[in-house]
């Protein structure tokens, strides 16, 4: 989420799957849990610092529930 950028869109990532090839492929998703609100980046580092947050914090729901 970047300053002047607009639209809504919906991210989804398969951690710790490095196998997977969807591009331009159809897929379900399951939402298990809403990690943050929307969130104005000043850049790029400050994003990818937050994904790693998200990610890591993904896991650990994840793997508690399963």
């Amino acid at each position: 989420t970047f300053e002047g950028v607009r639209g809504r869109q919906v991210e989804a990532y398969a951690l710790d799957r490095d196998d997977l090839d969807l591009y331009d492929q159809e897929a379900t998703l399951e939402f298990g849990w809403r990690l943050r609100d929307t969130i104005k980046f000043n850049g790029l580092e400050e994003l990818l610092a937050q994904m790693k947050i998200d990610c890591d914090e993904a896991r650990k729901l994840t793997y508690s529930h399963a």
